[in-house]
């Protein structure tokens, strides 16, 4: 880990767009289920050693993992977040394989486009009036439609300046 206590890991971003396991289903009493994965809804990403390119990936960490805590990065398409799950891949739980998942890769698997732009809430997205509160000027009244163009963002820049400095 370093002086500092990072690591700095160097990853390719070629095939990036392809990367992540998707969950289909989860097998009742498995160790998935215990661990919280969605069904449908969550993709595999990696962990803090290696980001999963392939199943055999996949396979070799949890075998290196079995009947340990593995913590998992998973993105979520309800929520366009990443959250980090703990997994204890077993084989006793009563089912098949050691995570209780049917997981799938490839073309039609892959990680959608977001809906919605980076470090934007659902509320700004509305076409009703969003209203910010500053102390000193008071509220601020700006439309917001649910797509921005570059010249539409300037203009409401612009006019919550000048709101901002009556």
């Amino acid at each position: 880990a370093g002086l500092l206590g990072a690591v700095v890991r160097y990853d390719s971003l070629e095939s990036a767009e392809g990367q992540g396991m998707r969950v289909l289903s989860i097998f009742p009493n498995s160790p998935a289920e215990a661990a919280g994965l969605v069904p449908n809804k969550d993709f595999l990403l990696g962990t803090t050693e290696v980001m999963f390119r392939d199943m055999d990936e996949l396979a070799e960490v949890v075998n290196l993992y079995m009947g340990k805590e593995l913590k998992v990065y998973v993105y979520n398409l309800d929520s366009e977040s990443i959250r980090e799950i703990i997994l204890v891949p077993r084989t006793d739980w009563g089912g098949e394989g050691a995570i209780g998942a049917d997981i799938r890769t490839g073309l039609l698997h892959r990680i959608p486009a977001p809906r919605r732009a980076f470090g934007v809430d659902d509320p700004l997205l509305e076409p009703e009036i969003a209203q910010g509160n500053s102390a000193a000027a008071g509220p601020v009244d700006v439309a917001v439609p649910r797509q921005l163009d570059p010249q539409q963002v300037n203009e409401l820049l612009s006019q919550v300046q000048h709101e901002l400095s009556l």
